[in-house]
């Protein structure tokens, strides 16, 4: 028996993919295969941060703590919980996706619907184990909600010392 390394995996992935995109090449396949890609994987960061390295603030007078009405509340422990759920089920959607397009890969076929149903099982075991290590992550993290918010106590301190206005010392 001969080792594989992933290093020789590469050129046959290549090849099955050129051959599934492009031999014959169909418009509608690609697009196709590129959606689900881009679906699954992911399209790059969009980081919402203000040039200059500052952020914006929002005005303290419309988060007043004496806002908070308990129907409030309950609208937004229920609002939480139904993007919570949204985003559970758009998270199982893509899981399954995943599967289904690597499906497409491995027997270079352009049907979805095959290893969307072949692989049902695996892919619910994955979006558990997903969803298992992520609040995992949460927990080991809730010590330090600076480095889950991306940034840290240190440096807003620094900030709002920067942008206040200086004090001239008073002369005696």
């Amino acid at each position: 028996m001969f080792a594989i390394s992933a290093v020789d995996a590469i050129s046959p992935a290549l090849q099955r993919t050129r051959t599934l995109l492009f031999r014959p090449f169909r418009l509608g396949t690609f697009l196709k295969l590129c959606l689900v890609a881009a679906v699954t994987e992911g399209t790059g960061n969009f980081n919402s941060s203000v040039p200059g390295g500052h952020t914006r603030h929002a005005d303290a007078s419309v988060f007043s703590p004496f806002l908070w009405t308990p129907a409030r509340i309950a609208a937004g422990v229920a609002m939480t919980l139904l993007v919570l759920l949204l985003c559970g089920y758009l998270l199982y959607l893509v899981t399954r996706l995943r599967f289904a397009f690597f499906h497409c890969l491995i027997h270079n076929t352009r049907e979805i619907r095959p290893g969307w149903a072949l692989y049902r099982s695996q892919a619910a075991r994955f979006f558990w184990l997903n969803v298992v290590v992520g609040f995992g992550y949460l927990l080991v993290l809730a010590p330090f909600p600076g480095w889950v918010m991306g940034g840290s106590a240190h440096s807003c301190t620094a900030h709002c010392r920067s942008s206040a206005p200086a004090i001239p010392p008073q002369a005696a």
